[in-house]
């Protein structure tokens, strides 16, 4: 016989439970806030994308992240009044590891209203999470600078704010604007919003008239935050840009495998089904729609140009994981809760089962627990840092991850706020640069490369602008066992630059082409590579100003797949439509090794461009050797590369 569901069921609305459900949220949610960022697992472990917050923070707050236009700096502004950089830092992880444990709330919110139920049912999913995630999702999910936990809590927040009012001006308002911040935060969030909002429509979950007033909010907000992105964001992030195969669908699925153990994932998802089943939860069939779409929505998100662009990065599909661990985890508590609540044991399994996840799966307690860089870069950005200081260096140049992290060590060590950075992102404070350097008749640089052209070719891919070292003010320094270059720079005045609007297919035709053979620089420990670069559009290409181009190097592994996508970027020369140029890129040899390089052009913040047809230049792979008893880059054959003049 068939059992028939339960038309009872564990929800109330947050006014009328007296459970003390909503203070335990609060509760589990700084306990994990505090406790998970100073794991073995996740302690230590900020790069350039963790720390950028913290500088966006304290020192140009702008409403998006910088050189961004879908991730608002909801979490910056809220430290924005601490001055100390490494507290702001520490209170926006706090907010970043807090929020993403209570990330399920969005989605069980829509299965059961009661406090206590979801703080039961938030713990047992991070639970799951910790099993089934890999040491990668697990540190984009509670400590990177990643907006699912943000924007999920406030989805949530969203509708039971509308649901102390639903047909009150004031309470509508109230959920326009908190769902407002969650889609400006979290743009991607419409992926499963929407369609948890129509299974539960059609399922009736919630009233109707209610979800039906929800919906129609979060389509308004959907469009504010598209609109309000537009005027005050950086780049333009195309949302709307599919490119649908089969590769493509495979790729996706494979990125979560990779980084999700999904066969235990299936199997507690069978196991919550038959739970949920024999415990006839009221919201069974929604649950198990939820799930379903989850896993439906990896294949689609993949499809879409931006996602292809990032190499299908997990953190593109850790919401629909939590999503499908969220419905899981419901079915799951529907029947195990009621008899732990019934004993008053609720609270005490909670507290255990994160317990035990700090204590296994997070590794408990690192000894480095008070350490924010991650290893890679700790040791060289603090030395970087001690010799920015001692040099009064004011500007630090040089790539993406080197730079962010010496910028907040600097930061830190000098209790001053003018020390910054010239790597992409920076352009947002070229302006006060330019100033600075102004004011100063140049500014004192240190950079990551030991030739000033390296250094003002990354100045400029920083900052957008033309920077000069001053003859006779470069010097070699040792850092770390590093060479490094210590020089004045000189930069224009500050001007307002024209933008390169995004460029279409037909603007961006172009052409590459071999102009001679790599050589190795030694002292330098650098493979120059000349490209000629032909531009076949219908605009001038020019490094400067907003959405520059660049020739880019990706570095793709020995069975060719692509293993860092911003390896190396190249400044090019102004090129008219219809002529060409020669480029010299730089790369240095650490990393290339029986690795091979795809050479492309690229626009910052609008894509590289063989999404446009454009073919790219393939050359090595390249091999470390000797030569005359010197240490050497040979090519593919074995030969020694010819040395630089």
């Amino acid at each position: 016989m068939t059992p028939q569901h339960k038309t009872k069921t564990h929800n109330q609305t947050p006014s009328t439970t007296h459970d003390h459900g909503f203070a335990w949220i609060i509760v589990l949610g700084v306990i994990a806030g505090l406790i998970i960022p100073m794991t073995g697992l996740l302690a230590g472990s900020q790069n350039s994308d963790g720390v950028l917050p913290a500088l966006i923070s304290t020192q140009k707050l702008t409403w998006y992240f910088w050189g961004q236009d879908r991730l608002l700096s909801f979490i910056p502004a809220i430290a924005s009044p601490i001055a100390d950089i490494e507290w702001n830092l520490r209170v926006q992880i706090f907010l970043r590891a807090s929020l993403a444990f209570l990330a399920p709330a969005g989605l069980l919110y829509f299965f059961n209203q009661s406090p206590r139920f979801i703080a039961f049912t938030i713990t047992l999913a991070n639970f799951l999470i910790a099993i089934t995630f890999g040491s990668q999702a697990l540190f984009n999910l509670y400590v990177e600078n990643n907006p699912f936990g943000t924007s999920l809590v406030l989805l949530a927040l969203s509708l039971a704010t509308l649901r102390q009012g639903s047909t009150r001006t004031r309470w509508i308002l109230a959920s326009l604007l908190i769902g407002f911040f969650a889609y400006a935060t979290n743009f991607a969030l419409l992926a499963i919003s929407f369609p948890v909002i129509i299974i539960a429509l059609l399922t009736g979950t919630l009233p109707r008239k209610q979800l039906l007033v929800f919906f129609t909010i979060n389509v308004l907000c959907v469009i504010l935050a598209y609109e309000h992105s537009k005027h005050f964001g950086f780049g333009k992030t195309p949302f709307n840009q599919l490119s649908i195969s089969r590769r493509a669908v495979l790729a996706g699925y494979l990125s979560v495998a990779e980084n999700v153990s999904w066969i235990v994932l299936l199997m507690l998802g069978l196991f919550a089904a038959v739970f949920g089943w024999l415990a006839r939860a009221v919201h069974f069939v929604p649950a198990l729609l939820v799930m379903a779409t989850s896993v439906a929505l990896v294949g689609i998100l993949s499809c879409s140009t931006w996602t292809q662009i990032n190499d299908h990065h997990i953190r593109y599909y850790i919401t629909f994981v939590i999503s499908f661990i969220s419905a899981t985890s419901y079915l799951f508590s529907t029947s195990i809760y009621p008899f732990l609540r019934s004993r008053t044991l609720d609270i005490p399994f909670c507290l255990a089962l994160l317990f035990v996840e700090i204590a296994t799966r997070l590794h408990g307690i690192s000894h480095d627990y008070a350490q924010l860089i991650d290893t890679p870069w700790r040791n060289r950005s603090r030395a970087v840092a001690e010799a920015a200081v001692a040099n009064r260096a004011q500007l630090i140049v040089g790539g993406f991850w080197d730079v962010w992290p010496a910028v907040f060590d600097g930061l830190a060590l000098s209790r001053s706020s003018d020390i910054y950075g010239a790597a992409p992102r920076a352009d947002v404070l070229a302006s006060r640069i330019q100033r600075l350097a102004q004011d100063e008749h140049g500014i004192r640089v240190i950079c990551f490369h030991t030739t000033i052209t390296a250094c003002e070719d990354d100045a400029l891919i920083g900052l957008h602008v033309k920077a000069s070292v001053v003859p006779d003010s470069a010097k070699r320094i040792t850092v770390e066992d590093r060479q490094m270059l210590l020089a004045t720079m000189s930069l224009p005045s500050p001007a307002a630059a024209k933008p390169l609007a995004p460029l279409k297919a037909d603007q961006a035709r172009s052409a590459l082409s071999m102009s001679g053979d790599p050589t190795f620089t030694s002292d330098a420990g650098t493979l120059s590579i000349p490209v000629e670069l032909s531009n076949l559009g219908t605009v001038e290409f020019t490094s400067e100003g907003a959405h520059p181009i660049y020739l880019g190097v990706q570095l793709l592994s020995a069975d060719g797949k692509v293993e860092r996508k911003d390896f190396v970027r190249a400044r090019i020369p102004n090129i008219p439509a219809g002529t060409q140029a020669l480029v010299n890129i730089s790369v240095p040899i650490t990393e290339i090794n029986d690795h091979s390089m795809l050479i492309l052009p690229m626009q910052e913040d609008v894509a590289w461009f063989d999404k446009f047809g454009v073919k790219g230049l393939t050359i090595g792979p390249f091999h470390t050797c000797s030569n005359d008893d010197h240490p050497w880059i040979c090519d593919a054959s074995g030969h020694a590369l010819r040395a630089s003049m």
